[in-house]
C-alpha cells in the first residue's frame, strides 16, 4: 500500500486482493483450505453500482465509492483502490507510519 500525507488528508493506494493466484493457506471449523478469486469477480460486482465503505479496523467508515472518497477497479492483476482520508486519527497514523493492511 502506498501512503501520502497531502495537506491535511492521507491518500491512500493499492491492491485489496490479487485475482486467480492462490490464497495463503487458511484455516476454517472444517480444516485448512486455499483460495482464489476468479479474475472479473470484483468487475461483476462494482458493476452492481451499489456503495462500497472503505471502514477503519472494520467499524469507523472512513469514506464510500458514493461520495467519490474511494475508487475501486479490477485490472489484471486484482481489486485496485484509491482512497482520500481525511479522518485526523488516520492522517495520524499514515505520519507514523503505524498503516497496515
Amino acid at each position: 500500500m502506498k501512503v501520502e500525507i497531502r495537506a491535511n488528508q492521507a491518500h491512500l493506494e493499492g491492491y485489496v486482493t490479487a485475482v486467480g493466484r492462490d490464497s495463503r493457506v487458511l484455516a476454517s471449523p472444517k480444516g485448512m483450505f486455499v483460495e482464489q478469486v476468479k479474475p472479473g469477480t470484483f468487475q461483476r460486482a462494482l458493476g452492481r453500482g451499489h456503495a462500497v465503505e472503505l471502514r477503519f479496523n472494520h467499524g469507523r467508515v472512513l469514506g464510500s465509492t458514493a461520495d467519490n472518497t474511494v475508487e475501486l477497479v479490477e485490472d489484471a492483476i486484482g481489486l485496485r483502490a484509491k482512497a482520500v482520508i481525511s479522518d485526523e486519527e488516520v492522517i495520524k497514523k499514515a505520519r507514523n507510519g503505524e498503516l497496515r493492511g
